[in-house]
């Protein structure tokens, strides 16, 4: 199982790959979304069209012989995350469209409504979701690398 960063290939011959997705997160952010942009040859304007991006990243590399996602966000973030409707993620993004600088709160929420959707992409593509839940910037405390934070 090989972990490959955004636009790199693998030798599947060898390996089966898991396609990480953190950038994913940071894609309110100029200097990442432009990547994805140009990898796909294409601009986006609103969050739908990112979305769409996002979904075709994931099949190109699914239809190469990835079989899964990977999100590694433990390490910068909590892992709790909430289902944040379109229309605020929406607002939110437009908002960082248009150069302004987002709120903590907001940046959580855009982040957490990608989660879900790469949750659900993943599920429509028959693809695993796999979450690297970050040990070490818990502290040790193993409840807090539950995923589904039952306590």
């Amino acid at each position: 199982m090989r972990n490959i960063p955004w636009f790199e290939d693998w030798e599947p011959e060898y390996f089966t790959a898991v396609l990480r997705m953190e950038p994913a997160l940071e894609l309110y952010r100029p200097s990442p979304r432009q990547s994805l942009e140009r990898h796909l040859n294409r601009h986006f304007g609103d969050l739908k069209s990112l979305k769409r991006g996002l979904a075709d990243l994931m099949e190109e590399y699914r239809s190469r012989g990835a079989v899964g996602i990977k999100l590694a966000h433990a390490y910068g973030r909590t892992l709790h995350s909430q289902d944040v409707p379109e229309e605020k993620a929406e607002r939110i993004f437009s908002k960082a469209l248009s150069g302004e600088e987002l709120t903590p709160s907001e940046v959580k929420e855009f982040q957490d409504h990608i989660i879900f959707f790469l949750a659900g992409m993943a599920g429509e593509m028959g693809m695993v979701f796999q979450i690297h839940t970050g040990v070490q910037t818990n502290w040790g405390n193993i409840p807090d690398s539950n995923p589904l934070l039952y306590r």
